[in-house]
């Protein structure tokens, strides 16, 4: 054993390869198929002729965010703030504090329920009392791209625009 050790040390030293010093090599005839990650290859899994014969998926239509608010929205939110913070509201109810977040939890929820358009991840610390919720939800979402808009707009006659070039 140490003299197989100190032949392979001898023989890395003198520049003439792992080969020379004993490594060994996989081969295709000794059983490897295509790398490491070929021997972890489940039975039933696709193959590429038969993933080329499936059919493919259909893609579902996007989904629309169009938001327009409704017109009685201060009197939802304030029913809305009445079933979660007590029947008795103050008279100033767009500055009641949202720091609660069991309250705010339920009426955010309540609100998307209703209206079917939800606050973002990204904009949920904004929303810290009532004035913020209703600010958020008086804003109006449109569905559709600048240059969609663009291209539905009267144009002043000295601007022109190529759609495809």
């Amino acid at each position: 054993m140490a003299a197989s050790m100190v032949t392979r040390t001898a023989a890395l030293r003198l520049g003439l390869g792992a080969r020379a010093a004993g490594a060994r090599r996989y081969s295709a005839a000794e059983g490897s198929t295509g790398g490491f990650w070929s021997r972890f290859r489940e039975p039933g899994n696709i193959t590429t002729q038969e993933r080329r014969t499936c059919p493919p998926m259909e893609r579902p239509p996007p989904r629309s965010r169009k938001y327009t608010p409704p017109a009685d929205l201060e009197m939802r939110l304030h029913a809305q703030l009445a079933e979660v913070f007590g029947a008795s509201l103050p008279e100033d109810w767009q500055d009641i504090s949202l720091s609660d977040g069991g309250q705010k939890f339920q009426l955010l929820s309540r609100l998307s329920r209703e209206l079917q358009h939800t606050i973002p991840n990204s904009r949920l610390h904004l929303m810290r009392s009532a004035s913020d919720v209703l600010e958020f939800y008086r804003t109006p979402v449109q569905d559709s791209s600048k240059f969609d808009d663009l291209a539905t707009t009267e144009l002043p006659p000295n601007l022109k625009i190529r759609w495809s070039y």
